[in-house]
């Protein structure tokens, strides 16, 4: 994902939100909104608000602002036959 000329790893903000013990899993992508990018953070929980808050301070301390999601997203991950995270398949729900 490139916002502003930035790379932003969607693998890295989806280890820093698990490895801090905020969500079990999740996936994270990007939509186009108004011509701009946005980074969303899909969970199969919802998450108060305090919690959203901690995940984008620590996203914002140990990547950078740019990788903070402006929409967390709640419904089911998808899977791929095999199992794994069906990435395209988040986003195209997410975009419906």
């Amino acid at each position: 994902i490139e916002i502003s000329g930035i790379n932003v790893f969607p693998a890295q903000i989806e280890e820093l939100a698990v490895k801090k013990g905020y969500v079990d899993e999740c996936v994270v992508f990007s939509y186009i909104d108004n011509g701009k990018p946005k980074i969303v953070l899909q969970t199969e929980i919802e998450l108060d608000e305090y919690t959203k808050e901690k995940i984008k301070h620590e996203i914002k301390i140990e990547l950078s602002h740019w990788s903070v999601p402006s929409v967390f997203y709640v419904a089911p991950i998808p899977r791929t036959e095999l199992g794994k995270i069906d990435f395209v398949k988040a986003k195209e729900n997410f975009c419906k």
